[in-house]
C-alpha cells in the first residue's frame, strides 16, 4: 500500500507542476488527453477500505500532509457533502449547477481526500455521480477511505441503478485496496494502549447519572445548568440549531433535542465548530427500529470526533452495550457465514437468521415476511456497518490522548477550557 501511495503522490506532484506552469484550463485539457492514452494502466486515485481502527484515516492523514501541492483538501464525507449541497443551492439558477460546482472545486483542488466515504440517500447518490465525474474529468486525484467495498455502497438504496455508474467509475479510475488482514483477525489500533479516564460516559440510575452530569457542567463552566442560557447557532440557508444551555465554550443538550429532531450533519457540524465540549444527557440504548435517531447519533459522533470535541454523556448503558443489534446483522456483512444453530427452530434457527440477514443485503427477499420496510432497508444496512466504528470512536474519546488533542480546538482560545479530571496540569 505504501508503494502505491508513493506512486499516487508522484503523479500529484507532477500535475501540480503542470498546473503551476500552464494554469487550470490548459492542465485539464492536457490531463484529459493524457488520460485517454494512459488510464488503462494509470489510476487516478485510491479507494482504501477495511475494518474499524485498522489505520485508514491515519494513512490518509500522513499522505495528505506529505502531498507536494497546496491545491489539496481533506474532508470527512458528511462535511464535504454539506458543502457541496450549499454550493449547488447558490448556483441553482445555472444551467448545470452540479457540473458548475465540480469545475469550481477542481480549480482550487488537485488532490481530494475523502474520509469515511459512504452514501445513505438518493440525493447524495445522484449528486455524487455527476460531481465525481466532473472532478475526475478535470484531473482531480482522489484518495478515499471507507468501511465498505465500492460494490456495497448504497446497497439496497432507492433507485440504486442511478448510482451504479459511479461505482463502476470508482473501480475503473481508482485502485481499490482492502486494508483488512487476510490472515489475522482485525485489530482496532485505536483501542491499544489507551489511558481511559472515568467520568466522561456516566451510567447507572437516571437520577444519579443526570446529577453527576449537571455537576460536571458546573465544574467546567462555573455555572449551574439551569443558570446557563440557551444558544442559537447559524447553520445554512437561514436555518439555525438551538442548544438548550451554553456557557464557557460548553454546550449542554438532551439526546432527544438533537437525535429525535429533524437535524442533520450541518447542524451537528455547527455545534462541533462552536463548542470545545458537548454534554449530552439521556442517551438511550440505540436500535435499528429507531434507525433515524440512531443514524443522527452516529453522525453527531462523527462530527464531534472529526473536530476533536470533548464529550461527556449520561446513558442507560455502558458503551459496549449501546447498540442493540439483531443477531442477523451482527456480522455486518453480506458475506458473513450463517450463525451456528443454538437450539430448535426459533430465534437462533440458522435458516431464519440467514434469511433475515438477506433482508438487509438482498433486495429480492420478501420483506413483508420479516417486518422490514423497503424504505428503511438502506438505512438499516448502513447503520449495521457504522456500529463498530461508533463504538470504537466513543471509547477513544474517553482516553487521555484524545482529550489532549481536544485542547487544540479553536474555541479553546476564546473560552475557558477546564482540563478533565479537573485540576490536572
Amino acid at each position: 500500500l505504501a508503494a502505491r501511495l508513493d506512486e499516487l503522490q508522484s503523479r500529484v506532484a507532477h500535475w501540480d507542476r503542470v498546473r503551476s506552469l500552464v494554469g487550470f484550463r490548459a492542465a485539464a485539457v492536457s490531463y484529459k488527453a493524457w488520460s485517454m492514452a494512459q488510464m488503462t494502466h494509470q489510476k487516478q486515485g485510491m479507494y482504501v477500505y477495511g475494518g474499524v481502527g485498522v489505520g485508514k484515516s491515519m494513512l490518509m492523514d500522513i499522505f495528505y500532509e506529505k502531498a507536494q501541492t497546496h491545491l489539496k483538501r481533506r474532508a470527512h464525507f458528511h462535511s464535504f457533502m454539506l458543502d457541496v449541497h450549499q454550493k449547488i443551492h447558490r448556483l441553482r439558477q445555472s444551467v448545470d449547477p452540479i457540473r458548475s460546482v465540480g469545475r469550481q472545486m477542481a480549480r482550487g483542488t488537485l488532490l481530494l481526500c475523502f474520509d469515511e466515504f459512504q452514501v445513505t440517500d438518493i440525493g447524495d447518490a445522484t449528486v455524487l455521480r455527476r460531481l465525481m465525474s466532473t472532478l475526475l474529468e478535470c484531473g482531480v486525484f482522489v484518495l478515499a477511505t471507507s468501511n465498505r467495498h465500492p460494490d456495497h455502497l448504497y446497497q439496497g438504496g432507492v433507485n440504486r441503478d442511478l448510482f451504479v455508474p459511479l461505482i463502476d467509475m470508482l473501480k475503473d479510475r481508482c485502485e481499490v485496496y482492502n486494508l483488512t488482514s487476510e490472515t489475522e483477525e482485525d485489530v482496532d489500533y485505536r483501542l491499544l494502549h489507551q489511558n481511559y479516564l472515568q467520568g466522561l460516559w456516566l451510567t447507572g440510575s437516571k437520577e444519579q447519572s443526570d446529577a453527576e452530569l449537571d455537576n460536571v457542567f458546573h465544574q467546567l463552566t462555573g455555572v449551574g445548568r439551569t443558570e446557563a442560557p440557551p444558544a442559537s447557532l447559524a447553520v445554512v440557508m437561514g436555518r439555525q440549531v438551538k442548544v438548550a444551555h451554553a456557557a464557557g465554550g460548553v454546550a449542554y443538550v438532551h439526546f432527544s433535542d438533537l437525535c429525535a429532531a429533524n437535524l442533520g450533519s450541518g447542524d451537528f457540524l455547527a455545534i462541533a465548530k462552536n463548542f470545545h465540549t458537548v454534554v449530552v444527557r439521556g442517551v438511550p440504548r440505540l436500535t435499528l427500529e429507531k434507525h433515524d435517531e440512531t443514524r443522527r447519533f452516529v453522525i453527531l459522533l462523527d462530527e464531534l470526533y472529526e473536530n476533536r470535541v470533548r464529550l461527556f454523556a449520561s446513558s442507560s448503558c455502558p458503551i459496549d452495550d449501546l447498540f442493540e443489534m439483531p443477531e442477523y446483522v451482527a456480522a455486518a456483512s453480506p458475506e458473513a457465514p450463517a450463525p451456528a444453530q443454538e437450539g430448535p427452530l426459533g430465534v437462533h434457527d440458522p435458516y431464519l437468521a440467514t434469511k433475515k440477514r438477506e433482508v438487509l443485503f438482498d433486495r429480492d427477499v420478501d420483506l413483508a415476511e420479516f417486518g422490514v420496510k423497503l424504505s428503511d432497508l438502506s438505512a438499516m444496512r448502513d447503520l449495521s456497518f457504522a456500529y463498530s466504528r461508533t463504538i470504537s470512536r466513543l471509547k477513544e474519546m474517553q482516553s487521555r490522548d484524545y482529550l489532549d488533542v481536544c485542547m487544540h480546538h479553536p474555541m479553546c482560545k476564546e473560552a475557558a477550557y477546564v482540563r478533565w479530571p479537573r485540576g490536572e496540569k
